[in-house]
């Protein structure tokens, strides 16, 4: 593959601050202006035919197939947003969470969750759970390698497949990187799922690590609150032919390396693959500049966009944007820009900013409405040390709370559980005093009771039950009222008739309707006797405290285990900290012993050479002293053997040595060389008279050699047994010179 956005050379898509696509066509029934509407038909190219291009049988061995990524720990791909939050408020019909049904959850990009939806089986937004994927066919192209077709006709916003591969870190990313690169591997997979948190789908992912890029794409990336997870999916961003081939634009930043020739063949093919940072505007998704406000005949107009010969202009470096408080129809793109844009701070500031203008309440409840408290929950545990973000948070929700009634969202968000944490450790008085504010604001709301949402394992039927648990409120009105009042509450929120979405499975979609069942439960409940409908409605009350404390009872169970998880985790991360430290001292302290002992080595060598270099005051007194002990002394060699010469000889130099350096003598006067003299002879006379004392004295036949060294031997033998080394015996020699007797 030539053209993969993730080489060597480009190093990371958007994945710096905002991942592979910041574009924030969702996948969901977001609204587009008209204006931007007609960009994006106008910039997504015409449909190019790829029907001819050959099926590409050997795309399994570039890589390793799995079903789910793969995360490298268990920290990585947390959504940060509780699953409290999941719940919509979609009532029980065919068009359930679906495109056209105003979901609280599609249009923030939250999946529902399968056990805890109202809708139940009726759910249509659970396409990440579902693997609800699209046909596709890898194909091998001309000149960009492999490559994705369509297996049949797409609508716009039709779910194509999730982007899977490994979830590393930011350092194991930097590792491959550098790791690929000297393997050779030509062409990374790198997409960024969150702040400092990367999918690798070089070695393991999908097919969908083999979507190419085009200045005019057909498809987009997007991210998804799945649960605990966020996940990345590709979308189609217009309607797509069968054959045609799927794109989208990489967007990477090049940080200072060459670009990437494009092969996209699209008539405003800018020439290369990507932009130069990611405030780019030419790199930015059409939503993205709708949601900041800056719409399309400005973009043209003040020709922000670049082409093969000039480059994009710059958001705040070239482009000054005059942001503009939002408007009603601005409340989802702003919410969908501010979940995707989470990594990138400088545009997050931006739409934050917008949030923080806007006055009207009627916006700021409908941002309440949109999940806002979780979203910004899971800003300040991103950033959790930003006091830019900190401020703008602090002022929103301020700016929120005014128009809370009971603290039911403040629970359900824990919301309070960052803004506590920016109190104690902010160092910014202004943000600290905010928080403050804040939380003593909270502490003055009071729960309000609600009807607890689906359970897990949460029948049809104890969902019917849930929605009458507050007849019994009305009961003593009439009849007939009370009957007006049932029929309202179950088509006061039916639409009209919208065609269901085609799932990508091809399978119609043939779920039972739960609104015929509870229309003909209700007739039941009206041929009933008062005192049989008296005790249904006890049997109905009892089910419903029963599953609230069920419900109740999963949840607790459920943020127990979330917490030993947590508690876990933390342990983890504690002992790996304890052993990095002692590692590091144990290797500190190795070093600094091997640092002394270098010094001392040196220490040492440089004080032998010292010595080496510094003249011996006592060498010349040394060479007199041994002169006169070995002239004086060969007066009577004839009674000495050679070795014993010798080593009397030594003896007495070393003696009367030692006593002048006491005395402080460096040369021989003539005084101290007659006390000298005179000392010798006594010293050879005693040797002399103990050897006659025990052998008679030494035999002077000097024609039997071995005899006379015998005889030497067991006459010197008190002296020799005091030598540390044993000398061999010589032949007769002549006078001893001072060079032979007395060198040690």
């Amino acid at each position: 593959m030539t053209i993969k956005s993730k080489s060597p050379s480009i190093g990371l898509d958007n994945r710096n601050e905002s991942g592979i696509n910041n574009g924030i066509n969702n996948g969901s029934n977001t609204p587009i202006s008209e204006s931007n509407q007609k960009s994006i038909l106008a910039n997504s190219g015409k449909p190019q035919d790829q029907s001819h291009l050959p099926l590409a049988s050997d795309h399994a061995s570039t890589f390793e197939p799995i079903d789910e990524c793969q995360y490298a720990n268990r920290s990585l791909g947390r959504s940060h947003q509780h699953v409290e939050e999941s719940y919509c408020d979609c009532y029980l019909s065919n068009s359930a969470c679906a495109h056209s049904s105003d979901c609280i959850n599609r249009l923030t990009q939250v999946e529902c969750l399968l056990d805890d939806c109202k809708s139940g089986p009726h759910c249509r937004n659970q396409r990440f759970q579902r693997r609800q994927w699209a046909g596709l066919d890898v194909v091998a192209t001309e000149k960009k390698g492999y490559g994705l077709r369509a297996q049949h006709d797409m609508d716009r916003d039709t779910f194509l497949i999730e982007y899977i591969g490994e979830v590393v870190t930011q350092t194991q990313f930097l590792r491959r990187m550098t790791s690929y690169a000297k393997e050779g591997i030509k062409h990374f997979y790198f997409m960024m799922l969150q702040n400092e948190q990367f999918i690798d789908a070089t070695r393991k992912g999908n097919v969908g690590r083999f979507v190419n890029h085009s200045c005019a794409p057909n498809c987009f990336v997007s991210k998804w609150v799945v649960g605990r997870y966020v996940k990345m999916g590709i979308f189609t961003k217009r309607r797509i032919h069968k054959g045609e081939e799927l794109t989208f634009n990489y967007n990477v930043d090049r940080y200072g390396h060459d670009a990437q020739v494009c092969h996209c063949g699209e008539p405003n093919c800018v020439g290369f693959i990507g932009g130069k940072t990611q405030t780019d505007i030419g790199g930015m998704d059409d939503q993205i500049l709708d949601a900041l406000g800056i719409t399309q005949e400005e973009v043209m107009r003040l020709t922000l966009k670049g082409s093969r010969k000039k480059k994009s202009k710059t958001l705040d470096e070239d482009y000054e944007l005059e942001l503009k408080p939002m408007v009603l129809e601005d409340v989802p793109k702003v919410i969908t820009a501010v979940r995707q844009s989470s990594s990138n701070k400088k545009i997050l500031l931006k739409l934050l900013k917008r949030m923080r203008m806007t006055e009207s309440h009627d916006i700021q409840r409908q941002l309440m409405r949109m999940h806002g408290f979780a979203i910004q929950a899971s800003l300040l545990s991103e950033y959790p040390h930003d006091e830019d973000l900190s401020r703008l948070v602090i002022e929103i929700l301020a700016q929120w709370s005014q128009h809370l009634k009971a603290k039911n969202k403040i629970e359900t968000s824990k919301i309070d559980e960052p803004v506590q944490l920016i109190e104690k450790s902010s160092e910014n008085d202004e943000i600290k005093t905010g928080a403050h504010t804040l939380l003593q604001l909270w502490d003055t709301l009071e729960s309000a009771y609600r009807i607890p949402k689906r359970g897990i394992n949460q029948t049809d039927d104890d969902i019917l039950l849930s929605e009458h648990q507050n007849e019994q409120l009305f009961s003593q009105l009439p009849e007939a009222k009370r009957v007006k009042l049932h029929e309202d509450s179950l088509f006061k929120s039916q639409k009209e008739f919208v065609k269901p979405e085609a799932t990508q499975s091809g399978t119609p979609f043939e779920a039972p309707t739960l609104l015929d069942l509870q229309k003909e439960k209700w007739k039941e409940l009206q041929k009933q006797s008062p005192q049989d409908s008296q005790r249904a409605e006890q049997e109905n009350i009892k089910k419903v405290i029963e599953n609230a404390r069920l419900v109740e009872q999963s949840k607790q169970e459920e943020a127990a285990k979330q917490k030993a998880e947590e508690e876990a985790e933390k342990q983890r991360k504690k002992e790996e900290s304890e052993s990095r430290k002692a590692a590091k001292k144990k290797e500190d302290n190795r070093k600094r012993s091997k640092s002394k002992e270098k010094e001392k080595e040196k220490d040492t060598q440089q004080k032998t050479e010292k010595d080496k270099n510094t003249p011996d005051p006592h060498k010349k007194l040394h060479k007199q002293i041994g002169e006169l002990v070995v002239h004086v002394m060969s007066k009577s060699k004839d009674s000495f053997s050679h070795d014993s010469f010798k080593k009397h000889a030594k003896e007495l130099t070393s003696t009367l040595l030692e006593k002048e350096k006491k005395k402080g003598g460096v040369e021989m006067s003539e005084d101290m060389r007659n006390k000298m003299k005179k000392f010798i002879k006594e010293y050879v006379s005693k040797i002399l008279a103990r050897k006659q004392s025990k052998g008679g004295g030494e035999r002077k036949n000097d024609a039997n050699k071995e005899e006379k060294g015998e005889n030497d031997e067991n006459d010197d033998k008190d002296e020799n047994e005091r030598s540390d080394t044993s000398q061999q015996t010589t032949a007769k020699h002549p006078t001893p010179t001072f060079s032979d007797q007395v060198q040690w």
